[in-house]
């Protein structure tokens, strides 16, 4: 699944003869912030970006990408983390004149394509796009990409019958 996986590591150990301290973050729609554990002087970070959404009948979207690193830290240093959330289903135009591409997921995902219904809005001549999935990331600043140590991509959402997905 989508989210940030942190690990700290005591000062002065080497990756493969200490235990890490696992903390798992799941998406929750805004920034959070993880504070590097007393003692530890690096952190083990996987990210992990959303998957886009699908159009109403369903089918496959683009999962998020996924990185991982080792990164220097100091003791009680704030990292911020944004956790991509999920792009949003498309609809299909049924009984409406139009139907709206599913919303773009927290962290940057983008909105799928609308799609038209028929001239009496009854029966659907497309099926709008899926939204984008957002990215996942964590950084030294709060609210900014100008100082993420890393960043996994967000998926792309299904194109719908006539229109595109979100990225």
């Amino acid at each position: 699944g989508d989210g940030a996986y942190m690990g700290s590591q005591p000062a002065g150990a080497i990756a493969e003869q200490v235990e890490w301290s696992p903390t798992t973050l799941g998406s929750n729609g805004s920034e959070q912030t993880y504070t590097v554990p007393s003692g530890a002087n690096h952190v083990l970070i996987s990210a992990v970006g959303a998957p886009g959404g699908v159009t109403s009948s369903g089918g496959v979207a683009a999962d998020g990408g996924q990185a991982s690193g080792i990164f220097a830290v100091t003791s009680g240093q704030a990292l911020y983390v944004d956790v991509g959330g999920r792009g949003g289903n498309g609809g299909d135009a049924i009984y409406s004149s139009t139907s709206r591409g599913g919303g773009g997921g927290f962290n940057g995902g983008a909105a799928g394509g609308s799609a038209p219904g028929d001239t009496a809005g009854y029966t659907p001549s497309g099926l709008a796009g899926g939204g984008g999935g957002g990215a996942s990331d964590v950084s030294t600043a709060a609210g900014t990409f100008a100082d993420a140590l890393i960043v996994a991509a967000g998926g792309g959402g299904r194109g719908g019958q006539g229109t595109w997905g979100g990225a």
